[in-house]
């Protein structure tokens, strides 16, 4: 499903590409790319450095060389309850999608809920100009147990 006008739905179907990336044919995250936004950043899980630059960036120089080439698909929870938000700042809107939930890689073996690293995440998406759909413009993704 790609990006929509509706907050929720975006950020559903997102998370729902990024985790499916370790089954789609080919195994990579291509799908995962039109959620995001012109410029991204993605703050590492488990490490300090984060991941920015275009969609293509993103994709092709660090997830799929990186997570897709290795056979290493990290996986995410919503935990269930996203909670998203919705307001707008200088004519630009912005929505949050907050909640607590389980991240998996290979620290923490998939799918077993006991070894998922426990998480807060905040992703937050704008709609560009002239155009009506979310897209990803930073994903906070942090252990919080």
């Amino acid at each position: 499903m790609p990006p929509s006008a509706n907050l929720l739905e975006t950020f559903r179907a997102a998370i729902a590409d990024f985790k499916n990336a370790r089954t789609d044919k080919p195994a990579d995250y291509h799908k995962f790319k039109q959620y995001l936004h012109s410029m991204v950043v993605i703050d590492k899980v488990d490490d300090s450095d984060p991941v920015s630059g275009s969609p293509d960036q993103v994709v092709n120089q660090y997830l799929n060389p990186q997570q897709a080439a290795q056979g290493y698909f990290p996986q995410f929870d919503d935990g269930g309850n996203p909670q998203p938000y919705e307001h707008s700042k200088n004519g630009v809107l912005i929505g949050e999608v907050t909640g607590e939930g389980t991240y998996w890689d290979t620290y923490a073996n998939y799918p077993d809920k006991n070894k998922g690293i426990h998480v807060k995440y905040i992703l937050r998406f704008n709609k560009p100009t002239g155009q009506g759909n979310w897209l990803l413009f930073r994903a906070v993704v942090v252990p919080i147990g």
